[in-house]
């Protein structure tokens, strides 16, 4: 059991995501425990896919977690090892300095000889070195927008409300806990307007805001997104229910980047605003690309946090009409924003439901650290472990795994099958497709060579390009006209066939750090090739998405006059001769009926479990040997210095940052376009296998004809 004496957000998180039991216990250790194996055969391999991309993670949404993590393993450390001397060093760094600082410690020889360290302190002390670099990485992002922001806020005290500085209290988050408690109290005493970065604690529930107005009696949150969605109001919802006992508040702000239009966005720069409402939907309001060119940007910023006040143009808007502001939301337990704490349904396996029954009150949280001895380890699944209330669960794919082991990828789709959670299929359909999928079986549609993509595949005469975007993205806007999050390209692979020979290949690195007009017109130079009678990619959305934001770009440096009229209407023609000629097939092995669980697509692989990515179809060739017999295979991702598309995101965050300097980064380019090359290579090999398995086609037609369902 961890040996937690203060319980944070992220706990109350997981109680209102997934079970309870994981707030005291660390999963690793009970699946060690449980399975008497190296919890690394778990992790490696194990991969599951989401049926949709709303439901897809990125790393920023687990910061929190990660720097929770490093702050509780150091402190467990310092107050075990070090001096007092050491341990007042320490308290006064950022979690990243304190990793540093640790590296250093155990680089000393003599500290190494001195002391004695157990095998699990090895071990955590391990695990942080292993993730400080990404983790590092992605906080220096997040920080440029929290100083900005910071900074911003106590400007808008000082005008509002003729503030000077002898009535903010800034509290660093270089220092310990125990010391800013202690010193947010003391501001509360000394009766300070403003509080940065106040933390109370109240029945060893922790609350981090990012300011406290003690006049109106107000707190609010900084976030990083434009967006608001249903996890602030989770989290204001926390924060009040400890704030409260302290001071009867009044109001609740988010503070969060407005929204701009690209033509707007300047390099590095953010502008905040404070708002009292949140958009209540778990991944916040959609804003389609015709919208964000018709709408203005105060009705869209509205509906971002679904303003009920605003005149919108829209005729679709008794949604936000209906919202209610952000203390209301919490004095009503959220039930105003449609998550009831209390609603605990039965029916476990009710597929129209979209909130699980792992909600959890302030009140509940309470009584589970009450009776924490009393939770026990549960491995069972029901629906609800497949329901994700707030996009947050960290700890699905090691659940499923430990229950179902045979099972180290697939979609969620099938996995609720094999876990038996779903009481709308029946008897005969679940014993059908789980003996497709159990057997490691293969379907065909006796429809595949009607496909486009097929007919693009057989072609031999046609000259055919293979390409793969990377992307970099950063918190904050990393170009003029490029608003924060929204991904450029970092680097492209292309390489050309006739008739399955490849007589042309090129990878392309662009350096992030010298990003601009000349970089867009280069990628589309790179690419274009007026003999190219197909671009083939793998799952269109992502090079089709970059294709299309390189033509608003120009758009606007057109309208700047920073690209003539010839030029701009000769790129705007390239791209969309690469966009007309764009084939994806990802279409061969994407499911396309949602009801259906292995006719759903053209070709089904049962060995990968109804997953679809590029890796599962290598992992499918590689773990059955099928190179052999495929024309172009890739070199395994574990010989390559960049293994996945995460490591060659951080090499390029880590320059756009300029993290890497200029004789690194030549160095680190050669790696990228490896890895680049061998995501490429890969569709070949996906369109090779295609081929082979329509060799023995007639057995997986009747696979087709026999699992029908």
């Amino acid at each position: 059991m961890k040996k937690k004496q203060v319980y944070s957000f992220n706990d109350f998180l997981i109680a209102n995501t997934t079970k309870p039991w994981l707030i005291f216990n660390d999963i690793d250790e009970e699946i060690n425990s449980y399975c008497k194996k190296n919890i690394a055969l778990l992790q490696d391999d194990t991969s599951y896919e989401d049926d949709e991309d709303d439901l897809n993670h990125s790393e920023y949404d687990f910061l929190d977690f990660y720097t929770e993590e490093i702050e509780n393993i150091v402190n467990d450390f310092t107050e075990k090892n070090l001096e007092n001397e050491e341990k007042e060093k320490i308290s006064k760094l950022n979690p990243f300095e304190k990793i540093d600082f640790l590296k250093q410690y155990f680089d000393s020889t003599k500290n190494l000889e001195k002391k004695q360290f157990d095998e699990e302190t090895y071990k955590n002390i391990n695990y942080l070195f292993s993730i400080f670099t990404n983790i590092n990485i992605l906080s220096t992002g997040i920080e440029k927008v929290y100083d900005q922001g910071v900074e911003q806020l106590i400007n808008f005290y000082k005008e509002k409300y003729g503030l000077n500085d002898n009535q903010i209290k800034f509290i660093s988050l270089k220092q310990t806990q125990e010391d800013m408690l202690s010193q947010t109290e003391k501001a509360l005493k000394q009766n300070y307007r403003l509080i940065i970065n106040p933390v109370f604690k109240y029945k060893d529930c922790l609350s981090k805001v990012t300011f406290l107005d003690t006049t109106e009696c107000t707190f609010g949150n900084l976030i990083y997104s434009k967006k608001t969605t249903r996890k602030q109001l989770l989290k204001s919802y926390w924060d009040f229910k400890i704030i409260n006992n302290f001071l009867k508040i009044n109001e609740i702000f988010l503070f969060k980047p407005k929204y701009q239009k690209r033509i707007n966005v300047k390099k590095g720069t953010l502008y905040f605003t404070l708002t009292k409402y949140c958009y209540y939907s778990k991944s916040g309001a959609s804003i389609s690309s015709k919208n964000k060119k018709e709408l203005s940007e105060e009705e869209i910023e509205a509906k971002l946090v679904g303003d009920p006040n605003f005149d919108y143009s829209s005729k679709r808007k008794s949604k936000l009409k209906e919202n209610k502001s952000i203390i209301d939301h919490v004095l009503a337990e959220l039930t105003s924003a449609n998550y009831n704490f209390h609603e605990k349904r039965l029916e476990n396996s009710d597929t129209k439901k979209t909130i699980s029954n792992y909600t959890c009150s302030f009140d509940e949280f309470l009584n589970l650290i009450k009776n924490k001895d009393n939770i026990k380890v549960d491995w069972e699944l029901s629906y609800d472990d497949f329901i994700d209330n707030f996009n947050s669960n960290m700890f699905f794919s090691k659940l499923f795994q430990m229950k179902y082991p045979n099972y180290k990828i697939g979609s969620k789709k099938i996995l609720k099958l094999v876990a038996n959670v779903n009481d709308e299929v029946d008897v005969l359909t679940r014993r059908k497709a789980l003996e497709f999928y159990d057997n490691n079986l293969i379907s065909i549609s006796p429809n595949i060579e009607e496909l486009y993509e097929y007919k693009v595949i057989n072609d031999k005469e046609a000259k055919i390009a293979w390409f793969d975007f990377e992307g970099v993205t950063l918190p904050t806007p990393m170009i003029d006209y490029l608003p924060a999050w929204n991904q450029v390209i970092s680097q492209t692979s292309i390489i050309k066939t006739q008739n399955n020979e490849i007589y042309e290949s090129n990878d392309y690195v662009y350096d992030p750090k010298d990003f601009g007009i000349d970089t867009y017109k280069k990628i589309v130079d790179d690419l274009y090739d007026e003999e190219i009678s197909y671009y083939i990619i793998y799952n269109i959305s992502y090079e089709r998405a970059r294709l299309i934001e390189i033509k608003e770009a120009l758009e606007i440096y057109w309208k700047k006059t920073m690209i003539s009229d010839e030029d701009y209407q000769l790129y705007l023609n390239k791209i969309d001769f690469i966009i007309n000629r764009l084939v994806d097939i990802c279409n061969f092995f994407l499911s396309h009926m949602k009801k259906v669980f292995v006719i759903d697509r053209p070709i089904n692989i049962g060995y990968i479990n109804g997953a679809f990515s590029i890796k599962k179809i290598e992992y499918f060739v590689t773990e059955n040997k099928l190179g052999q017999y495929l024309k172009h295979n890739i070199k395994p991702y574990s010989e390559l210095n960049v293994k996945n598309g995460s490591s060659a995101l951080i090499i390029s965050t880590s320059r756009a940052l300029n993290f890497i300097k200029d004789n690194e980064w030549n160095e680190k380019i050669k790696d990228l376009k490896i890895y680049c090359h061998n995501d490429v290579m890969a569709m070949l090999m996906a369109a090779d296998l295609i081929k082979y398995l329509m060799k023995n086609k007639k057995e997986y037609l009747k696979n087709y004809e026999k699992y029908d369902v």
